[in-house]
């Protein structure tokens, strides 16, 4: 099937069943200005974030029927997520509770629809309630970096009162405001804050703690209705907006998936919203839903923040946190889909993080520009002079690879402006900084600077290593693109040293995994995906055959799941000695390193293994698009017989979506194709 025929609208046919005491990767909403996630009972929802107004750690609309308060039950609630509309079903006593949840186009705002349905033969009467709580905060725009805004409801938060006091009063019979009072002289770029909740029908009543109380006869067979709509604004018209949400609710509705449908289709046929379009790729039916939830991870990062001038931008993860900024690392391993769907977003966005000087910072300010942590502090992931590269690259093929453009393409950097050869030589070079003499290998730095919690892998790794050699065989290819064959034979040469002295001393010869060297000599193997995937990805080709069919068998027994990976291998020494964290350790891996393992061994002629994977990956993705990081099946139950997402809350902290999983659209382009696709390279300049 064309991808452009996938529904989006399918993953509606897979549901979950919840309880309000479950852990686990709740989903979350986006209508491309701000996000929210869903809360733990039938109906509530939190996170409401529309920069610079921020209602993170905040929830509301929790609900209560007949004196029962629905989230302090072990009731079981059936979740259905849509891009544009999460549904949720309970059941209890002679009620049927159903919840529609979206976020209106052009909007800062949510809206909630609630249906009880008296499943009797006998009239009933209806004691229904809803909390409401509208807390949040407005920093201004410096502090956007992974931790956004929030109000204080953490443990983290403990000492700390932001928001949690605020001028609560209902301006109308139907309508709550919140406002934050004035925060600490210690922000002084702090705006305002409101957040309006309004109800239809108006509440019967309001009880003294806030709640508004319904009270109705409802019929067999009959439904009582109630619709919430939320508002976040810098003023009182967050008021104005809510209640204008509830005189067309439907229209509302329906106005959620068009705008998705809308842009779905323009991701593929061209629109003037991105700018650009993916290529169209014709698919087996059971395999479509890789290549489409790679494409929903890329589309719920699209931003066009108001408060950051309208400028298109892709956030890394959503929802609750990461909303304005972004990591070059999970950016990056989209950046070959985002060069062809908005290629002039992907184009500000390198230079973002060119600008901002990824050698010294790992994140970056969607509204400043600024690396940093909201404190101007923060440190580097070495991989990201790779992942820069790598969207140069990507941008250069997809927007024609023409010649001419390697002169003529200026970007802003931190060493000041360069043309885009420039900017490719910059970032292929940078490992001879790094170099150690003694190896002729670079090194990368200590862990923080590479797997965080891997506290083995450090220093001088296979991984990098592999991505240096890639990147100078790119660099060769640009070289003789204009012409310049003894360069191009140069740092070709400099590539084939590079993967001669990552094979003597980083492979470890019969076991198909790599070690890493420390400074001071000492070497610690290291069985981890990453050192697979980028080994294979970047230089898999070039490998003997011996090594590369142990590396094959190493993934094999002790990196492959069903329909995922393992990051790091159970039987590594630094297996849960190091945390449980699933994205980095041994219960689960991060959004783009199956993908990554997958493209190395397609480009090893592992075709038939990868495909017969992909029938699991595809399982997987029935969730939407894929998570930060999913767990191994064997160590938590898979979900709709793929792995399962990882939660957002401590120790995890990873989210519901990573715009990293869009390199599975990669995957599934070079999977069609049946061969290696690196590049589409120019003709040599004549």
């Amino acid at each position: 099937m064309r991808l452009s025929s996938f529904d989006p609208g399918w993953y509606g046919g897979w549901s979950v069943h919840k309880t309000s005491a479950d852990e686990w990767s709740r989903p979350g909403l986006t209508n491309f200005l701000g996000s929210l996630q869903t809360g733990s009972d039938i109906s509530s929802f939190r996170h409401v974030i529309f920069p610079p107004v921020s209602g993170a750690e905040e929830s509301t609309a929790y609900l209560t029927i007949d004196g029962t308060f629905l989230a302090a039950t072990r009731l079981t609630t059936e979740v259905r997520w849509r891009p544009w509309c999460i549904e949720r079903r309970l059941r209890h006593g002679p009620w049927q509770v159903t919840t529609q949840l979206c976020l209106p186009p052009g909007e800062h705002a949510a809206l909630l629809r609630i249906l009880i349905e008296n499943t009797t033969g006998t009239s009933r009467d209806l004691d229904a309630a809803l909390r409401l709580s509208g807390r949040s905060v407005n920093r201004g725009l410096e502090p956007w970096y992974w931790s956004v805004p929030s109000v204080s409801l953490t443990v983290s938060d403990l000492l700390h009162h932001a928001g949690l006091d605020p001028v609560l009063t209902r301006p109308f019979p139907d309508c709550l405001l919140w406002q934050e009072r004035s925060p600490s002289p210690s922000h002084p770029q702090a705006g305002r804050a409101f957040n309006a909740q309004a109800l239809a029908p108006a509440p019967h009543r309001w009880e003294r703690n806030g709640d508004a109380a319904y009270t109705a006869p409802v019929a067999p067979g009959e439904t009582f209705t109630i619709h919430l709509a939320l508002a976040l604004d810098e003023t009182d018209r967050a008021v104005t907006v809510a209640r204008g949400l509830l005189t067309a609710p439907d229209a509302a509705f329906s106005a959620a998936e068009a705008q998705w449908r809308t842009l779905w289709h323009e991701a593929f046929a061209g629109g003037d919203s991105l700018g650009g379009r993916l290529p169209d790729l014709d698919l087996p039916e059971d395999l479509a839903p890789v290549a489409a939830s790679a494409v929903l991870c890329a589309l719920q990062s699209r931003r066009t923040h108001r408060a950051g001038g309208g400028r298109t931008l892709y956030n890394i993860s959503t929802p609750r946190r990461v909303e304005a900024c972004f990591y070059p690392n999970d950016w990056g391993m989209a950046s070959r889909l985002l060069a062809h769907l908005d290629p002039a977003a992907t184009w500000r966005q390198l230079e973002m993080a060119l600008t901002a000087d990824v050698r010294r910072f790992n994140q970056i300010s969607f509204f400043t520009g600024r690396g940093g942590d909201g404190k101007h502090e923060g440190w580097p992931y070495t991989i990201d002079i790779y992942n820069c590269f790598y969207a140069a690259w990507y941008l250069w093929q997809a927007t024609g690879a023409r010649p001419e453009d390697l002169h003529t393409r200026r970007l802003h950097t931190a060493r000041g402006e360069l043309s885009l050869l420039g900017v490719l030589e910059d970032l292929a070079f940078d490992w001879r900084s790094r170099r150690v003499a003694t190896l002729g290998l670079a090194d990368y730095g200590h862990k923080e600077e590479l797997l965080e919690c891997v506290s083995t892998y450090e220093h001088v790794v296979a991984g990098l290593n592999a991505g240096a050699a890639w990147m100078l065989r790119r660099l060769a290819d640009a070289y003789r693109a204009i012409g310049r064959i003894e360069d191009a034979a140069r740092v070709g040469s400099e590539a084939d040293a590079l993967v001669s002295h990552l094979l003597r001393h980083l492979y470890v010869e019969g076991c198909g995994w790599f070690r890493c060297i420390l400074p001071d000599g000492r070497q610690r193997e290291v069985r981890h995906c990453w050192d697979t995937g980028m080994v294979l990805m970047c230089i898999g080709p070039e490998l003997p055959e011996t090594v590369r069919r142990e590396i094959v068998h190493f993934f094999r027994t002790e990196l492959q799941t069903p329909g995922w990976i393992r990051a790091l291998s159970p039987h590594d020494g630094d297996a849960a000695v190091s945390g449980n964290r699933a994205d980095h350790q041994f219960n689960g891996a991060f959004g783009s390193w199956p993908a990554e393992v997958a493209l190395g061994l397609l480009r090893i002629g592992e075709r038939d293994l990868v495909t017969r994977w992909l029938h699991g990956i595809a399982r997987t993705a029935r969730q939407g698009p894929f998570g930060q990081a999913h767990y191994d099946e064997n160590a938590v139950a898979p979900t709709h017989e793929g792995a399962t997402k990882v939660t957002e809350e401590v120790p995890q902290c990873c989210h519901w979506s990573n715009i990293s999983g869009a390199l599975f659209f990669s995957v599934m382009e070079e999977w069609m194709q049946g061969a290696p696709s690196d590049s589409v390279l120019p003709h040599p300049a004549t």
